[in-house]
């Protein structure tokens, strides 16, 4: 399992915020070799109908990292991924996020 360490964000505009919400600290990601992925909230809750959010995963092109959820997929492009860590970066309409992880 994986757990938020750091996030940043790289507004369209340049702005860089590494503000992260107490609620997202506390979440811990499992991807299953089976391809299983699990997201857990845990005692910090950053809505009050916050729950377990169960999936799928898979690598493609070894670049990126798909999660297919019941509700429709995405695929964040992998950064780093070793023993220690595991970086992420997606992209909104706000700007690009980096999310590092480290294991729980």
């Amino acid at each position: 399992m994986w757990k938020l360490s750091s996030t940043v964000l790289i507004s369209t505009s340049g702005n860089i915020n590494q503000t992260i919400p107490a609620c997202r600290l506390d979440n811990l990601w499992e991807y299953n070799n089976n391809g299983n992925f699990a997201l857990y909230p845990d005692t910090l809750k950053c809505t009050t109908n916050e729950v377990t959010i169960l999936g799928n995963w898979q690598i493609i092109d070894s670049k990126g990292l798909k999660i297919t959820l019941s509700n429709g997929n995405y695929t964040d492009e992998i950064l780093l991924l070793e023993t220690g860590k595991l970086q992420l970066k997606y992209t909104l309409d706000s700007g690009a996020y980096i999310d590092t992880y480290i294991p729980n």
